[in-house]
């Protein structure tokens, strides 16, 4: 929810500074806050620190404190300034006045908020699978082998379905042979040295279509094996071992070998496998006491910890003697309904109108299944739902797991706000095709938020069995609980013959992708076959994946043919986003069409703004400023990105309120954002809030303390506190986990430069160098240092093989242009930047370069063609016009 600032009209305010007005809001509050002794600033955060309260409570309850803001906003002129201050100091006692009025209620809300409607129920402990199925017995029926059930299990004659009869399997000229021993399972493989060795397996790890094996280590770790088997039928290929990176050479020095952190169970899989698990990392001693309540994924997972709703149970089989209240919970549970016989979900903190006003202890309430009215318009064929509350409870419950996400918070209970404990991805280039179609594992959340049914109301539970995972009905008839079958499971519809797989329909809107070699997963965002879009942004078409011996535009013809040409004239997000991925002419503005638009999805209007970092337009600061204040958490995150290059006055203004926003993902990205506000731009009580929201961000990082990321991060907000010790010493910590880590050599380094410590700075590196000795990003730092130490000589060859180690990385040919241009290697520099410019058309630095080079070497004709283009990318600059006028003058005068 959002903090009184949403009522503060920043757009008109932004837009003044950016067009540096004279007249300067942010110096007046500034100055204010100086008044006011910051009071007003910190009110959000101080409300929601002392009493605890709910955002949605605070909200209401700092109404007053807006109009208090809105009155001064609304009066002030410039040349009231110098009253300014003394209003808002006379005005603010009765806003505070007002707003206290509501603490009390405030106090009460936040105890129910914390405690689950009882201040005095104790903390609720899980209680195991056992216990559960007392109660539940078709439940637990319904659960047993399913795929939570089978996540891990212990080795045994009956779960290892792989052949350990001394069978073998050759990869990277490795022979690994599985065996058994002692009535124990065994494999011989390279281990973390290269070398062969026997290695017993301790758990199976999934069981259909593959299933791995994890294997115990020193340190408490278990080492998930890169060798699986292929749990599918001999007809369909399977039954048989293979290697997980098949197309990759993964040996004992890779990252991806099964000995390494990236296979590693505790950080990579134990968080979704297990139920109530401890990862109990030991950072000083760098080692692992896991522990877990079950397993696999048991019905805590997701109910949460279980022993209030036991009490509650107890409590109604001891004031309902003589009848059979234990049966009776069963048959309310099995149909979804709650205690009061009513099928609507409670939530944390309400009360479901039972003697004491509790509900019934369970830490989530999950809504029924099928809840509510599915109601047919005949004319479309397609149904609404009535009668439900659109809750995001459900999906919250099942994303920790089944989303691309990292875990920012130590503790966390399912059904609560995801991005309060994950921070999920964006649709970043390398996870997602332009249009949002899965490129790598995502896990269906990142997906499924992008479609129409997520808009609609639909959940998980409306498609899959929440206890047996299976689907609620085969084929087409899944659909049609909401798509008449006589409108789209027809001919006519789907232009292919029934009771085909073609003829599917999930074969169009949900096509497949295949993941560890023998996995196909579906696409959950239920697109639209476009392949004229698919063909502009290069994304994959659905219809020419079948019809492989036809083009996109064959295909696109076909669909304008069937279902007419309307499809084609909305436009859709992902061509803004390929835009953006190219840094094409147009992007910036075809961004803020997305963000400014809530009619497409929140995931990516989110991207959309996170895109803007590298782009802008008039209208971008408009559109980053609207979206610091929308209601989706994941727009809120996107623009908070976008701010990072904005000017310490602007981020200040627009991402302080943000310290104090709900949602822990939104609020520690603000304060990474601003902790490199410089201090003279800050007073005392807004930096000891940024300070405070920095920590919250370390605390967030460290719980992945065992990842090198994690303290790479750390460091790198450390360092914009300049707490340069701190960030010395995360860095090292980053490099103890990871001595291959080639960027913390190079921003460890760069914390030296920042320090004037340059031969400091060079020994890091070449002690890089020396570990990883053709890294692209090392070889380009240590030239750098060359440089700044007018050793330009040495520098070179360094920077030249950066850029032909790196051609993917534009900035590296442009540096090494430049430096070899700078010696009067003019041809060696145009010769690189011409390769660049092939796979970088609209890099402006290599345009630039190509414009200028040509220009100092009198071949005027070639610098216009460049500076044209540059032309086209940033119409309107002062600079490129300037250059495209002299060139110009100079081509008529040779």
């Amino acid at each position: 929810m959002r903090t009184p600032w949403a009522l503060w009209d920043i757009k008109r305010q932004t837009i003044d500074r950016i067009s540096h007005r004279r007249h300067d809001f942010y110096g007046l509050l500034r100055r204010t806050e100086l008044y006011c002794g910051g009071v007003f600033f910190l009110l959000p955060k101080t409300l929601f620190r002392i009493f605890s309260c709910p955002a949605s409570d605070i909200s209401k309850i700092l109404f007053p404190a807006a109009l208090h803001v809105h009155f001064v906003k609304r009066f002030v002129r410039p040349g009231l300034n110098v009253i300014a201050p003394f209003l808002m100091t006379a005005i603010f006692p009765v806003s505070i006045l007002m707003t206290g009025i509501s603490l009390t209620a405030c106090s009460q809300v936040s105890s129910d908020y914390q405690n689950g409607g009882d201040s005095e129920t104790a903390a609720p402990e899980y209680v195991g699978l056992t216990t559960c199925a007392s109660c539940h017995q078709a439940e637990m029926d319904a659960w047993t082998g399913s795929h939570h059930d089978l996540a891990m299990q212990a080795v045994s004659e009956s779960t290892v379905l792989g052949n350990f009869n001394t069978s073998t399997f050759v990869y990277n000229q490795v022979l690994t042979t599985f065996f058994r021993k002692d009535g124990d399972y065994y494999v011989n493989t390279d281990g973390p040295d290269g070398k062969l060795n026997d290695y017993k397996v301790t758990y199976v790890f999934g069981v259909e279509p593959l299933q791995q094996y994890l294997i115990a280590f020193p340190g408490g770790r278990l080492q998930a094996l890169g060798i699986a088997w292929d749990t599918r039928a001999e007809s369909d290929g399977g039954q048989r071992w293979f290697h997980l990176y098949a197309d990759e050479v993964v040996n004992a020095d890779s990252p991806l070998h099964w000995t390494g952190p990236n296979q590693n169970w505790n950080y990579m899989c134990a968080d979704c496998h297990s139920t109530n698990l401890q990862k109990n990392y030991d950072v000083e001693n760098n080692r692992y006491q896991t522990d877990w309540s079950e397993v696999n994924v048991s019905c805590e997972a997701c109910h949460g910890p279980a022993s209030n709703h036991v009490d509650w149970a107890l409590s109604n089989e001891r004031a309902n003697e003589g009848t059979n209240a234990r049966t009776n919970k069963r048959a309310n549970e099995g149909t979804g309904m709650n205690s009061d016989g009513t099928g609507r979900e409670i939530t944390v903190g309400q009360t479901n109108g039972t003697a004491g006003g509790l509900s019934n202890g369970l830490v989530v309430q999950l809504p029924k299944a099928g809840a509510g009215s599915v109601i047919m318009n005949t004319e479309t064929g397609i149904a609404r739902l009535e009668g439900r509350t659109k809750s995001h409870v459900l999906l919250n419950t099942c994303a920790p797991c089944h989303s691309r996400r990292s875990r920012i918070a130590k503790d966390f209970l399912p059904g609560r706000p995801l991005m309060s404990s994950h921070r999920p991805s964006l649709l970043r280039e390398d996870l997602y095709f332009a249009d949002g179609q899965v490129r790598d594992e995502v896990y269906v959340y990142g997906s499924f938020v992008q479609s129409k049914m997520y808009s609609a109301g639909v959940v998980c539970s409306d498609c899959h069995d929440s206890h047996s995972l299976k689907l609620r009905a085969q084929g087409n008839a899944l659909c049609a609980s909401c798509h008449a079958p006589d409108k789209f499971d027809s001919s006519t519809h789907t232009k292919h013959k029934a009771g085909t797989d073609a003829a599917q329909c999930v074969t169009c809107h949900m096509p497949e992708r295949t993941f560890m070699v023998v996995d196909p997963r579906r696409d959950h965002s239920f697109t639209v076959p476009r392949p004229d879009l698919a063909r502009r942004i290069f994304a994959p078409d659905v219809c020419t994946s079948c019809h492989t011996n036809q083009t996109a535009t064959w295909a696109s013809d076909r669909i304008a043919e069937f279902y007419g040409t309307d499809r084609r004239t909305s436009m859709h997000f992902g061509e803004a986003l390929s835009l953006a991925r190219q840094q094409a002419p147009g992007a910036a503005e075809m961004l803020v069409r997305v963000a400014n638009d809530p009619l497409y999805p929140a995931i990516a209007r989110g991207t959309a703004l996170s895109l803007m970092r590298g782009l802008s337009s008039r209208e971008s600061p408009d559109a980053i400023s609207r979206a610091l204040s929308d209601d989706d958490p994941l727009v809120r995150f996107g623009a908070v990105t976008a701010t990072e290059y904005f000017s310490d006055r602007d981020r200040l203004f627009l991402l302080y309120p943000l310290l104090s926003d709900s949602i822990l993902v939104v609020r520690t990205e603000a304060a990474r954002v601003l902790a490199s506000v410089r201090a003279e731009f800050t007073s005392a009580v807004q930096r000891k809030a940024i300070e405070r929201g920095a920590e919250e961000y370390i605390t967030a990082e460290r719980v992945q303390e065992e990842r090198p990321e994690a303290w790479m991060n750390v460091a790198l907000i450390q360092s914009a506190l300049r707490r340069f010790t701190d960030a010395e010493n995360s860095y090292r910590r980053a490099l103890n986990l990871n001595p291959k880590g080639s960027a913390a050599y190079v921003n460890l380094a760069d914390l030296y430069r920042l320090r004037m410590l340059e031969p400091e700075s060079e020994q890091i590196l070449r002690d890089g160098l020396a570990r990883i000795p053709g890294d692209a990003a090392i070889n380009h730092a240590l030239g750098l240092s060359l440089v700044r130490q007018q050793r330009s000589r040495e520098a070179l060859p360094l920077l030249k093989t950066a850029a032909d180690n790196a051609p993917e990385n534009p900035r590296f040919i442009y540096v090494y242009a430049i430096a070899a241009n700078s010696t009067g290697a003019s041809e060696e520099a145009l010769a690189a930047l011409t390769t660049g410019i092939t796979s970088h058309p609209n890099d402006l630095d290599i345009l630039m370069s190509l414009a200028t080079i040509n220009r100092d070497i009198r071949e005027y004709e070639t610098a216009l063609l460049y500076a044209r283009r540059l032309q086209l990318l940033i119409p309107g600059d002062p600079n490129v016009g300037s250059l495209v006028l002299e060139l110009q003058v100079a081509r008529r005068q040779n």
